[in-house]
C-alpha cells in the first residue's frame, strides 16, 4: 500500500472516522483497511501524548453455548487478550483493543446477570507491554467482591476512560486499591 494512503486512513482515524466509513471513501475493502491500521502500522507504536486510560474487560471467550473463563490464565501469565479472531471482531473492539497503550490500566470484569446494573471487578493490573493483540500486563490486585455499577460495561472491552467529572467517581471504584 502507497504511503500516501496510510497517511490518508491514519488522518481519518485521528478525525474519528471508523474503518468502514474509511473504506468506503478510499475505495477499499474494509479488512485492508483495518490490517493496514492494526497489523503494518500500529497506533500503538506511534508516539502520542495523552493522558492515561482505563479499559474494562471481559475474561470469558467464546459464545453461550461454549464459554471458557480465562481468567485464570489472564493473572497467572501476566497478559489480557481479546476472544475474537481477526476477521469476526467488531470494529467498535478492534479500535479499544488497539488504543490500548503501555502505562494504561486495564479491569477484568464479570457481568453478574442478564439484567444486572451491576458489574464485578475480578482484577486490575498496569499495561506493561503489546505484543501483537497481546496486552502484557502487571495484574497489581485480584478481588472478590468488588462491585460497581455497569455503566454499560458488558461485552468484550470498553474504553479508553478519563479521569474527568463524567467517569472519575466510577473509575475511583473500579481502579482504586
Amino acid at each position: 500500500m502507497e504511503q500516501e494512503t496510510v497517511d490518508r486512513i491514519y488522518s481519518m482515524v485521528d478525525e474519528g472516522k471508523g474503518f468502514p466509513d474509511i473504506a468506503q471513501e478510499l475505495q477499499l475493502d474494509v479488512s485492508i483497511v483495518r490490517k493496514c491500521y492494526i497489523k503494518e502500522y500500529s497506533v500503538k507504536h506511534r508516539p502520542v501524548k495523552r493522558r492515561v486510560g482505563y479499559y474494562v474487560v471481559g475474561a470469558t471467550w467464546g459464545d453461550n453455548l461454549e464459554r471458557e473463563d480465562k481468567f485464570s490464565d489472564f493473572i497467572k501469565n501476566g497478559y489480557w487478550k481479546m476472544g475474537w479472531d481477526e476477521a469476526s471482531t467488531p470494529i467498535h473492539f478492534a479500535e479499544r483493543l488497539h488504543s490500548i497503550r503501555v502505562g494504561d490500566y486495564i479491569a477484568i470484569k464479570r457481568l453478574m446477570g442478564r439484567d444486572s446494573i451491576w458489574i464485578k471487578i475480578k482484577a486490575i493490573g498496569k499495561v506493561i507491554g503489546i505484543v501483537n493483540d497481546i496486552i502484557l500486563v502487571h495484574w497489581i490486585e485480584c478481588f472478590e467482591d468488588r462491585i460497581v455499577p455497569i455503566k454499560g460495561c458488558i461485552g468484550t472491552i470498553y474504553g479508553p476512560f478519563r479521569k474527568d467529572e463524567k467517569n472519575g467517581e466510577w473509575l475511583e471504584k473500579v481502579f482504586s486499591l
